[in-house]
């Protein structure tokens, strides 16, 4: 396989087995685009081996031999894609364009609902931008359609066994089931800009994902020797514990809790840029009941900015929006800046039904 994307500003190149890479490229199809002449500015490349390994700017991993090479690639794919991404600030978001014309955020992480409390809204009249990814243009204000593939825990019972296209005989990607947006939404896509006038930030009963004061549990992908390397290994981190560590060939495989009030959020985002560090994956150890009668309290929006901004997904250190904005503090002026008319809230996710009709009512308010 040979392919060629255009994700917002980054053209991407994927190369290597159909059996590997059709799942992604069945994922992106709708920014898949047939010029192959052009140099493209970032390349995924999976080289079969021995010993197979997904090759990508800044990256050479290792596939271990118990790894699945399609998670892998994929991983390698949206992190490279992301890191390219210089124009837009990508919020960890599904993103829905509502009947009034705005445009609407529900931030959270996976597990939380935000798929389908996303499909629930389009049968109420709203309009799908992006599932998982918002691309905020922060000198409109206004979100961006970003037509990936739908993905759906496979637990979910919302259109099971659909097929995106060019994905071939595979259902599944990173473990959850993909749907091309139109089937997903029944056609009910967005497909041009709208201004952002809500955010929703989704929690369950328990400790949300913005507590910036409690423990963080992060699992880690590093090159071999990161866990104890003098000085600069892990170990070494102040207010981290070491959880469980796993060697594998070339690769360890590391579970850590860190204290923020020791190690500070953007403290622990510099040292997960190291290069000894090639992935990571922030642990959730609760996730919404949604048999809970659900809530809402108004969030002021500098403290929803916060949020929002800690979990962009293009914001790694030197790379993505913030070679454009140089310091995370600009970045932040801009994302209030962009944010001005936006109303905030936190919402304890619930009964399906009782969430959507919560969060349409709260879209709808004047």
């Amino acid at each position: 396989m040979d392919r060629r994307f255009r994700i917002l500003d980054a053209d991407v190149r994927l190369r290597g087995p159909d059996a590997v890479l059709a799942p992604i490229a069945g994922a992106y199809a709708r920014f898949r685009v047939d010029d192959v002449s052009a140099t493209a500015r970032v390349e995924v490349r999976f080289d079969p081996g021995p010993p197979p390994r997904v090759l990508a700017p800044g990256l050479d991993v290792p596939v271990a031999e118990d790894d699945d090479p399609v998670r892998q690639c994929y991983r390698c794919f949206v992190e490279s894609v992301m890191d390219a991404v210089e124009s837009r600030a990508v919020l960890h978001g599904a993103s829905l364009v509502a009947p009034s014309g705005d445009a609407i955020v529900l931030c959270a992480p996976s597990g939380h609902g935000k798929t389908t409390l996303a499909l629930a809204l389009t049968a109420r009249g709203y309009r799908l931008l992006g599932d998982d990814y918002s691309p905020l243009d922060l000198d409109t204000g206004r979100v961006e359609p970003f037509p990936r593939a739908v993905s759906l825990e496979r637990r979910s019972t919302a259109r099971p066994g659909e097929r995106p296209p060019e994905a071939g005989g595979a259902h599944h990607l990173a473990g959850k089931t993909l749907l091309d947006p139109a089937v997903a939404t029944s056609g009910r896509l967005a497909s041009e800009p709208y201004p952002l006038r809500r955010v929703f930030v989704l929690s369950g009963r328990a400790a949300s994902w913005d507590a910036r004061r409690a423990p963080v549990e992060l699992e880690l992908t590093c090159a071999a020797g990161a866990v104890d390397a003098a000085q600069t290994g892990i170990r070494s981190w102040p207010g981290v514990e070491i959880l469980a560590v796993r060697r594998l060939q070339r690769l360890e495989r590391v579970r850590i809790r860190v204290d923020p009030a020791v190690l500070p959020l953007e403290q622990l985002e510099r040292r997960l840029a190291d290069p000894a560090v090639i992935f990571s994956d922030r642990r959730w150890p609760t996730r919404p009941d949604f048999s809970d009668e659900p809530a809402a309290d108004p969030l002021d929006r500098l403290t929803a900015v916060g949020i929002v901004a800690r979990e962009l997904l293009n914001r790694r250190p030197g790379r993505g929006i913030l070679r454009r904005y140089r310091s995370a503090a600009a970045l932040f002026a801009a994302l209030v800046a962009a944010s001005h008319d936006v109303r905030a809230y936190r919402v304890r996710v619930g009964r399906l039904e009782d969430t959507v009709a919560l969060i349409d009512r709260l879209s709808r308010r004047a």
